[in-house]
C-alpha cells in the first residue's frame, strides 16, 4: 500500500529521515550527520560532508511537480541566473520503499 491510500501513515520526521538514508544510499552520499532544515510538505535536508540539500515530498504524487522545478532550475542554471542549481550526477527522483 502507498503512503498516498493508506490512513495509517503520516508523514514525520521519523520517515524522512528513513527516506534520506535510503536516498543516500543510492546516491553514494552520507546521511548520518544530515541536519534537518525544515519538515512541512517537503522535508529538506542539509548533509555536512557534501555541499547538497535534500528536498524529500511527502508522496508520489508530487513527481509532476518536482519534475518541472528540477526543469526550471535546469532553465535558469543555462541562463546564469543566481538560483540553486541541480546537482546533476545526484538528482534521483524515486519513489521510496522505506515507506510500506
Amino acid at each position: 500500500m502507498s503512503p498516498e491510500t493508506s490512513p495509517a501513515v503520516t508523514f514525520s520526521s521519523a520517515i524522512a529521515w528513513d527516506v534520506l538514508a535510503e536516498a543516500c544510499d543510492r546516491a553514494g552520499l552520507v546521511a548520518e550527520d544530515a541536519e534537518l532544515v525544515r519538515l512541512g510538505q517537503n522535508a529538506i535536508f542539509r548533509l555536512r560532508r557534501r555541499p547538497v540539500i535534500v528536498r524529500i515530498g511527502r508522496s508520489s504524487t508530487q513527481m509532476p511537480i518536482a519534475e518541472r522545478e528540477l526543469c526550471v532550475a535546469r532553465w535558469l542554471a543555462g541562463r546564469s541566473v543566481p538560483a540553486a542549481r541541480p546537482v546533476e550526477d545526484l538528482v534521483h527522483l524515486w519513489t521510496s520503499t522505506a515507506i510500506r
